[in-house]
């Protein structure tokens, strides 16, 4: 074997130690703006596009921003409520959802799905859903990241409010 050979050990020697380094992150090609992925560590749903708001505020002064992982502040431009239309035709609302238009994929916050009553399983490449303990549908595993699959064509009429200031 080529380990074993003395000159090629004393040429590896002579070398150093090479450091390679991979970074492949499949995710960050491009995302279809209509797919909405479930994220463990999101603290709140987030949307990188208006489509499905069925109404929305502007964020008040304490969340006009969000931090994410490497600390960097990110403003939110809206705060509304969303409806997926889930491909087995079930309507999922997500309430208190961010905008955040700077934001590369749609997060559906799992702890914020449990505030309102619905759980989720994970095995076998899938993610499943539940409200009150009836399955209402799942989503599959793809590059490492759970997606529900959304119809795509399903579009509410945007209805906006704001606030004054004085």
């Amino acid at each position: 074997m080529k380990k074993e050979c003395p000159k090629y050990a004393a040429w590896h020697v002579k070398k150093g130690k090479f450091l390679t380094l991979v970074c492949l992150e499949v995710n960050l090609a491009f995302v279809p703006k209509d797919t909405w992925w479930v994220d463990f560590d999101a603290t709140t749903h987030i949307s990188m596009t208006m489509q499905g708001c069925l109404w929305s505020r502007l964020p008040s002064d304490d969340k006009r921003f969000i931090f994410v992982g490497d600390g960097k502040k990110i403003a939110v431009e809206a705060i509304g409520t969303f409806r997926l239309q889930l491909k087995n035709g079930f309507y999922l609302d997500l309430f208190e959802t961010f905008v955040v238009l700077s934001f590369r994929w749609n997060l559906i916050s799992i702890s914020s799905l449990d505030k309102f009553g619905f759980s989720c399983s994970f095995g076998n490449n899938k993610v499943s859903l539940y409200q009150n303990s009836n399955m209402v549908d799942f989503g599959s595993l793809i590059d490492n990241l759970y997606m529900f699959d959304v119809v795509s064509s399903y579009n509410e009429i945007l209805q906006t409010s704001s606030r004054g200031t004085k």
